[in-house]
């Protein structure tokens, strides 16, 4: 059978057709980014990306310059990302890193008040704020440097989690508190209570919101792994209220959001992502995949969060 120059057999047009594919995948959309970045695969220094209005699997987004694990702080505006604090594999860090929305490699910002791991981080866009236990501290996004103490959470909140609207930000649940506090994101000063969460103090689940509404989902309640999603208003005060179920119990996930949707991913038992629309209630339905399974979590943000809103 002759052989012609530039004519490929069928089962090569086959083994060439998932790279052809990989190659003409149409870039991300740069609005409604949701990133996740950290975690115990390596003490993963990789950055997913995802769009939050379109369901699919996470892709490849760049890299954090710090690997690290155990719940880094996240943060954001609509150009830049933050991210503070967790274990790099040798020790707690208090290191901050940034990095753009278009992508690339991370580098350093400064440096927290503290080391901190399983801390929460919560922006406008102008101001990101970090907590953890009883400390805040603040840094302004646009620029780099060391970050400023903000003020005192008004009950110690250990992997709590936080959410915000463009004026006020709440950190949500911890391990040894049911309550939530808030802050106006623009000051500085102890937080306020806000409330309590729905299922006594739960830790290890993932927040996110829209500028009205913040949603934490999962988690450990003291007992055990939950499949609770819970609510509450942010420009007000008061419990969190039951949304509606993740598909299975679990936790170490965290949240992404758009004004109208909310991602979670990063569980510690399957690589599976979850989303709900926010201004309704229900029971959580797939989104897709998250490349590798990050136990011992890494953490979330977006450039479409009620911050910026």
């Amino acid at each position: 059978m002759p052989n012609y120059q530039g004519v490929w057999s069928l089962s090569e047009q086959y083994q060439n057709a998932a790279a052809w594919q990989a190659a003409n995948v149409p870039p991300l959309p740069l609005t409604n980014r949701g990133i996740y970045a950290g975690g115990l695969s390596g003490y993963s220094a990789d950055i997913q990306v995802i769009h939050i209005p379109s369901l699919g699997n996470s892709r490849d987004f760049g890299d954090l310059f710090l690997g690290v694990s155990n719940q880094p702080s996240a943060a954001s505006s609509s150009t830049r990302y933050l991210y503070a604090g967790g274990f790099d594999g040798d020790s707690h860090t208090n290191t901050i890193q940034f990095g753009n929305f278009n992508g690339g490699t991370g580098s350093d910002f400064g440096d927290l008040t503290v080391t901190r791991t399983e801390g929460a981080g919560l922006s406008n866009e102008t101001r990101a704020v970090f907590a953890k236990g009883t400390t805040m501290d603040y840094v302004t996004i646009a620029s780099t440097g060391n970050a400023t103490s903000f003020g005192n959470l008004g009950t110690s909140q250990e992997s709590l989690r936080a959410v915000a609207s463009t004026t006020r930000g709440v950190t949500m649940g911890g391990a040894n508190s049911n309550q939530n506090m808030y802050i106006t994101i623009s000051s500085t000063g102890n937080s306020t209570d806000f409330g309590d969460m729905l299922v006594g103090a739960t830790s290890q689940g993932g927040a996110c919101s829209n500028a009205t509404r913040g949603i934490y989902a999962g988690g450990y309640d003291s007992v055990e792994m939950t499949t609770t999603i819970q609510y509450l208003t942010i420009a007000s005060t008061g419990n969190t209220v039951d949304f509606g179920d993740l598909l299975s119990a679990d936790r170490y996930n965290d949240g992404v959001s758009s004004s109208t949707r909310a991602v979670f991913l990063g569980f510690a038992g399957n690589d599976q992502s979850e989303y709900v629309t926010i201004a309704s209630t229900g029971n959580a339905a797939e989104f897709g995949d998250l490349a590798g399974n990050r136990v011992q979590v890494g953490a979330g943000t977006s450039n479409a969060h009620g911050g910026l809103s």
